[in-house]
């Protein structure tokens, strides 16, 4: 799931947007092209798995939330399999 976090004068605000399916690996990479959203049939995200981080790049709109993408570098966390189930919002500082 992604998330935009914006401040507005009612408050703070979220766009999000998810997606599901299959990603096929090479090598080291896995590319992702999303069947369950309206997106551009230009859309890609290729996700790339180093020791300590994952590299995502997107290209084109993959059809989430206004201002939403994959596109990031996200740090390991820890090495255990991820248990997958509610998803907590985080908040806006």
């Amino acid at each position: 799931m992604g998330v935009y976090l914006y401040k507005t004068p009612s408050g703070p605000m979220a766009n999000d947007g998810s997606s599901s399916g299959i990603a096929r690996m090479e090598g080291d990479t896995a590319i992702f092209k999303p069947t369950d959203l309206d997106c551009d049939e230009g859309c890609e995200i290729r996700m790339r798995f180093t020791r300590a981080k994952l590299i995502v790049e997107q290209e084109g709109l993959c059809g989430f939330g206004l201002n939403v993408g994959a596109s990031g570098t996200y740090r390991r966390v820890r090495r255990a399999k991820p248990k997958f189930g509610e998803f907590t919002m985080p908040s806006v500082n």
